[in-house]
């Protein structure tokens, strides 16, 4: 599965005129694989708007991966790309704000909030809060459009 990811992003870029000095694509749980291209002279124009780009770039290549495996595509198949490991920071950034509402809730013994963010961001949120294992916590999201943020309940 690896090697045809990393073939089609690379098919991706060609189409997109975009040089890049490799990619790597790994696989992360079972069915979600990680690709992260490395590119200094384009890493710019490929990240985007605060990711934009990037959450653009992962749409198409998991509508051509979908295409081109048809009925042979993975269940809960979920592809993530990164590139010159701009994601993989955020995710740590998003990981460590987790972790001070959690210890925030658990203080205050009340619900927190966090600041609205993307579904991918809220995803990892959502899945850093449940490998906690805390028994007083769970997460919701909650909001509209890009006011859309991920809730941290304390249970009582």
């Amino acid at each position: 599965m690896e090697k045809i990811i990393k073939e089609a992003l690379e098919g991706l870029l060609d189409a997109m005129g975009i040089a890049h000095e490799g990619i790597t694509v790994e696989e992360v749980d079972e069915n979600h694989y990680r690709a992260d291209i490395q590119s200094e002279e384009y890493s710019p124009l490929l990240i985007g708007w605060h990711g934009e780009t990037i959450g653009a770039m992962q749409y198409i290549l998991k509508t051509l991966l979908w295409r081109k495996l048809g009925k042979k595509t993975p269940e809960n198949f979920f592809v993530s790309v990164d590139v010159d490991d701009y994601r993989a920071r955020q995710e740590f950034t998003i990981k460590q704000l987790v972790e001070r509402k959690v210890a925030e809730a658990m203080e205050s013994k009340r619900s927190v909030k966090m600041p609205p963010m993307s579904g991918y961001f809220r995803r990892i949120a959502h899945m850093h809060l449940a490998s906690l294992n805390n028994e007083h916590l769970t997460s919701e999201s909650e909001g509209e459009g890009d006011n859309r943020y991920l809730k941290i309940v304390y249970k009582k």
